[in-house]
This record gives C-alpha cells, sequence and structure tokens, in this order.
C-alpha cells in the first residue's frame, strides 16, 4: 500500500520511480475504481479513523496527520490530526496542494524532509 511520511526534519527525499503514460492510465483507473468502492469519499469522520490519525502523530511527533484518499480533482481527508481552520473544517484540498497526488500515481512511498519548503 503507497504511504507518504512528511515530517519537518532532515530526512533524505526518496524519488519515485519513471511511469510511463500507459502506466500511469492503468494504475489510476484501477485506483479509481478502488475508491469508488471503498465508499469513504465524502463521510463523515469516524472513531477509528481518527485514532489512527491521533496515534501516527504521537508516534511520530508529528504537528499534522492525516488519512487522505485522492480521487481526479481533490484530496479528501477521511482524518486529519492537526490542521488548522479553515482546511480542518474543509476536510479537503486541491490537487494543486497535494503530496498524496504523487505517492498515489507512483504507488511508492514518498519522503518529505520539510513540508513547509
Amino acid at each position: 500500500m503507497p504511504f507518504l511520511l512528511a515530517r519537518s526534519s532532515t530526512a533524505a527525499s526518496v524519488a519515485a520511480p519513471d511511469l510511463t503514460p500507459d502506466d500511469l492510465f492503468l494504475r489510476e483507473g484501477y485506483r479509481l475504481a478502488a475508491l469508488r468502492q471503498s465508499r469513504l469519499l465524502d463521510t463523515r469522520p469516524e472513531v477509528a479513523f481518527d485514532r489512527l490519525t491521533t496515534l501516527a502523530q504521537r508516534l511520530l511527533g508529528v504537528p499534522v496527520a492525516l488519512v487522505s484518499l485522492v480521487d481526479r480533482e481533490r484530496q479528501f481527508f477521511k482524518s486529519q490530526q492537526g490542521l488548522a481552520e479553515p482546511l480542518a473544517s474543509a476536510r479537503e484540498t486541491p490537487l494543486s496542494h497535494s503530496f498524496c497526488k504523487y505517492v498515489a500515481a507512483s504507488a511508492t512511498p514518498l519522503v518529505v524532509a520539510d513540508a513547509r519548503t
């Protein structure tokens, strides 16, 4: 399962492998079908997901932890801990504000040394 780890530190970045447009198209179709089948987009917060983000935030010592679902136009936060308003209430951002789109496209881990930059 792809994941993203972003924290303010001096961690090294991991580059995603190059994928052809055909690879991306096929992978994207399967991913979006699975996302629709999950029926998690635009659902209310749930305790189980909130426990996960709280645990991740505490274990990693990071100010923000998210469970993000990425569709074609946006990322939806099924759960979030530490986001400021208005993002906390909106529970989504456009893909232009998303690290997760790179993880979804490449299906490989992405480490961001400093999300603020």
